[in-house]
Parts: C-alpha cells; sequence; structure tokens
C-alpha cells in the first residue's frame, strides 16, 4: 500500500470465459487501489473540442466503465498561454453544462509552467483565483499541469511547493498533478525532490516509460512508484491522442500493450483521445474495459459492433487486414472499398476516402488476369501515399516516443519511426514477388 493511501477501492470484474466445470466458481480480476478513478483527459495539442462533443464522449465513455474527464487542452489560451485571465462568462456556462450533463466527474486543469514565476505573491493569487472561479461553478477537482516547460532538475522541490501551496489554498479540493518530468522509472534529483515536497493526498502522473507507451507493465509502474518514494503514480495514457506529429492517423483499434496487472499499480487512468472526439470513442471503449477487467477487445468489439464501424474501425487499425489471407482478404477489401462511419463522416471524410482508393486498387491487383492488369494496378499503387492520411498501418510514421533523462530533457527512442508497416504495400509487393 503506498505511502499517500487515504482509501481504498477494491473493484472485483469477472474475466469473461474463465471458470470451472458446472459453473460453480468462476474467476475475478480483484483492481485495489487508493482513490482509483478511470476516464479521459482532454489533454492534446490542437483544436479543443465542443462542448457537445465533450458531453456526448463522456456519456458515451461512461457506458463502458469511465467515472472520471478532467480538461486540460493545450491549445486553450486559458488553460496554459494565458492561464493568469479568468474565463468569459460563456466558457464557465460551458463548464457548469459539462457538470450537469456529462455522467461523469468533471475536473479542471491548469497549466501555468511557461510563465510562472513560483515565488511570485501575484502569480500564486492568480493560480488560485483561476481555479476558485470553477470551483464556484461546482468543480472540486483538479490538476496542476506542469508538463512540456523547460525545467531544471534542481526544480522538482519547487515544484511540489506550489502543488503544496494549491492543494491548500482550495481547502476540500482534491488535486492531481502532472510534474516536468513524467517518463521516468529511476530515481533523480527532479523526482527526489518532488517526493519530498508533494503533499501526500496528491496522485502524481506519468505517462508510462516514454511520451507515446506502446507497451506498458506493471513492472514499469512499480519502477515509478520506488522513484516517487514509494507513492502509485497515475496514468496519463497518451492513446489514441493523434496531435502534433501524429496527425495523418486515426487510432482507432483497441488499446493493446497494457500490462493486465498493470492497474493494480496505479491510483488513476485517464487517456487522451484524438483531435476527433467521437473517433476516439471506440479507443477509449477499449481502454476503460482494459481497466475493468485487464483486457480492451471486449469494449472495443462492442463499440464498432454498436456504432457500425467495424469495417473502417479495422482498416485505421494496422493489425487486421495483415492478418486475413485468401478469400476472408478479399471480402474484407470489398467491404472497405465501400465502407463509412455513420457518425463521423465529416471528420473522418479523408481517412474513409483513402480507405476506398486503397482498397480498391489492392482488390484491382487480386483480380488482375494479364499482366497489362497487373501493370496498371501497380501504376495506381504508387500513386496511394498521401503523407497527410494514413490508413491501413503506416507507411512512413514518427511519434513521440521520448523518455526522459535525468537532467529532465527529452531523448528519441528508436521506436518513434515506424515504417513499411502498410498491408496493402505488403499484399502488392508480395504478389508482385510471386509472379515475377
Amino acid at each position: 500500500m503506498s505511502p499517500s493511501t487515504t482509501s481504498t477501492d477494491v473493484v472485483c470484474n469477472e474475466v469473461p470465459g474463465a471458470s470451472f466445470p458446472g459453473d460453480r466458481l468462476r474467476l475475478y480480476r480483484c483492481v485495489v487501489n487508493p482513490r482509483s478513478f478511470v476516464g479521459i483527459i482532454e489533454g492534446f495539442y490542437g483544436t479543443p473540442w465542443t462542448w457537445d462533443d465533450r458531453i456526448a464522449t463522456c456519456r458515451f465513455a461512461q457506458r463502458f466503465g469511465a467515472d472520471s474527464y478532467m480538461y486540460a487542452p493545450k491549445s486553450d489560451p486559458m488553460h496554459r498561454d494565458r492561464w493568469r485571465e479568468p474565463y468569459e462568462r460563456a466558457d464557465l456556462d460551458g463548464f457548469a453544462r459539462l457538470l450537469a450533463d456529462a455522467n461523469v466527474r468533471v475536473g479542471y486543469a491548469i497549466s501555468p509552467g511557461l510563465s510562472i514565476r513560483i515565488d511570485d505573491p501575484d502569480d500564486r493569487s492568480a493560480l488560485v483565483a483561476k481555479c476558485r472561479a470553477l470551483r464556484d461553478v461546482g468543480i472540486e477537482w483538479f490538476c496542476l499541469a506542469l508538463d512540456d516547460i523547460h525545467a531544471g532538475p534542481d526544480m522538482g522541490r519547487q515544484h511540489g511547493e506550489l502543488c503544496a501551496y494549491l492543494l491548500d489554498a482550495l481547502g476540500v479540493a482534491s488535486l492531481l498533478l502532472v510534474p516536468t518530468d513524467y517518463t521516468s522509472i529511476r530515481s533523480n534529483p527532479y523526482l527526489d525532490g518532488l517526493a519530498a515536497s508533494v503533499p501526500e493526498g496528491v496522485d502524481i502522473g506519468w505517462t508510462g516509460p516514454t511520451v507515446v507507451a506502446d507497451h506498458i507493465t506493471a513492472e514499469q509502474a512499480s519502477g515509478r512508484a520506488a522513484a516517487l518514494g514509494g507513492r502509485r503514480p497515475w496514468l496519463w495514457d497518451n492513446y489514441p491522442v493523434n496531435d502534433g506529429i501524429m496527425t495523418e492517423r486515426l487510432f482507432m483499434g483497441p488499446r493493446r500493450g497494457l500490462d493486465p496487472e498493470l492497474a493494480n499499480d496505479l491510483t488513476g487512468y485517464l487517456a487522451n483521445p484524438m483531435v476527433q472526439a467521437r473517433a476516439s470513442w471506440v479507443a477509449l471503449a477499449s481502454a476503460m474495459t482494459w481497466w475493468q477487467s485487464g483486457t480492451a477487445d471486449e469494449g472495443w468489439q462492442r463499440a464498432i459492433s454498436e456504432l457500425g464501424w467495424d469495417v473502417f474501425a479495422r482498416c485505421c487499425d494496422e493489425t487486421h487486414l495483415a492478418s486475413l489471407t485468401g478469400d476472408a482478404r478479399r471480402a474484407f477489401l470489398v467491404a472497405a472499398s465501400e465502407c463509412g462511419a455513420p457518425g463521423i463522416d465529416d471528420d473522418a471524410q479523408r481517412w474513409i476516402r483513402q480507405v476506398h482508393r486503397e482498397a480498391k486498387v489492392a482488390l484491382a491487383y487480386l483480380d488482375a488476369e494479364t499482366i497489362e492488369a497487373q501493370l496498371f494496378a501497380v501504376a495506381q499503387w504508387t500513386r496511394l501515399p498521401d503523407p497527410a492520411v494514413s490508413v491501413f498501418g503506416p507507411r512512413r510514421s514518427f511519434r513521440p516516443v521520448l523518455g526522459q533523462r535525468d537532467d529532465v530533457g527529452f531523448e528519441l527512442k528508436p521506436e518513434a519511426i515506424d515504417y513499411d508497416r502498410n498491408a496493402i504495400d505488403a499484399l502488392v509487393l508480395g504478389q508482385a514477388r510471386q509472379s515475377i
């Protein structure tokens, strides 16, 4: 049990398909967590969601187990660049509407790290005043976000002291922290100073061992906890987010790569979604069911079926077509060549169009009966790549798979560069090699 534990939730969920003969006994997975929460953090760079999209997404995710939403869009100037300035009445009314209609707990994150003078009384007062205005609307859950800023290894203690000041000033409100070092899994000067100064009632965020992390294990979470003096982290999971250098992709597959036992080593879990709110729904459903049962597939399958996105979501998920052969592969390509995505046609239009193009070219090559037809299909295939839109797996992709050094600076990992994993390319090239 972590030193910061003040209360404990025991959540037991039946593991699907795990039973003994006669169904007399069934296997349950129990997650024992202090102050556990699960949900969404709108924390991407890019155009923030509308209030309608926030409400609809929260209500959808709640049906799959979500209980929390944290407001943290980097491109809301009042959240980050102009954090000292108060919100207009219309914005406060939006927060009030979200509180009333979202069906989940609503939190507010403030990101003052670009310009705050930590010891300046005026800046401290501005920070408290900004949060109190949101508390007056009804928000009682806050997050101090000090990520993606320039800070040296000696800043950990100062960040912890600022966190303590804000928590004390807000009184009964609860507080999360996103530190500047949000990836490391071993002790360093920044984390040592942070652990010594952050109040016990504040959970400290972590994104896994890299900014975007394909795989996160319980052992890594234990390492993070040890680096924080025994305090379990909460996980800011950068999936299915597609901001910054990832805008060409829609991450609509299930959340793979999370250790089934990882939840036992976390105080909470928040998934960072895509800029396209509703296109995020199926990945969010999978993440919520992972938290509940240790597996992401059940929620994803249910969501894509319910929404009518079965074929399109699989086309945006790089693994599906590559797993098919023969008649099953051809049947899927036929479905892909005419698929749609009801309810997100506007947001996903470029990707739907690209799916149709690539599926039709693959079918043309598979169905070619003459060398002339093959050559024509190959010529079409060479014109398929569009750097602004990626489907059926990446041709060339760059993601922020970044770790952090002891000085809190970032370092690029080899997994950041992803290429030659497009299933249409593999199909055409594989068939061509067989015919040569």
